[in-house]
């Protein structure tokens, strides 16, 4: 459970305990098992984590919970596909070849492309 500005948010780690060994006031793992350490040090990156957000953020405004969560979970982030990324690794082949790539390499990388990316679905 995580609180800022007044506002609560449970949030889901996916480390799940005994309850047995569990203790409230300090939000760990009781003991010194090997499974307690490990669910402490995750729950404590967790937290340094979270915190460092916090931190890198807390002169902006509109900081809240969510924002905090979607940097924490990566929403911030610009994910690119494969295609993309190997369209632009075939030009560089093609602008190379004769100075550091063969024709016949740049042949194996189209075939390749032509195998295995570019197959349309049924």
């Amino acid at each position: 459970m995580y609180s800022f500005n007044g506002e609560m948010s449970k949030w889901i780690t996916k480390i799940f305990v005994d309850k047995t060994v569990w203790n409230n006031a300090t939000s760990r793992l009781k003991g010194r098992t090997a499974e307690a350490l490990s669910v402490n040090a995750a729950l404590d990156s967790i937290s340094t984590t979270l915190n460092g957000i916090y931190r890198k953020f807390e002169d902006d405004e509109s900081l809240s919970l969510e924002k905090i969560r979607s940097f924490f979970v990566g929403k911030d982030r610009e994910y690119t596909t494969f295609l993309p990324i190997f369209d632009k690794f075939n030009e560089d082949v093609r602008q190379r070849v004769g100075h550091t790539i063969s024709k016949d390499s740049l042949q194996k990388v189209q075939c390749f492309e032509k195998t295995f990316l570019r197959v349309p679905y049924p």
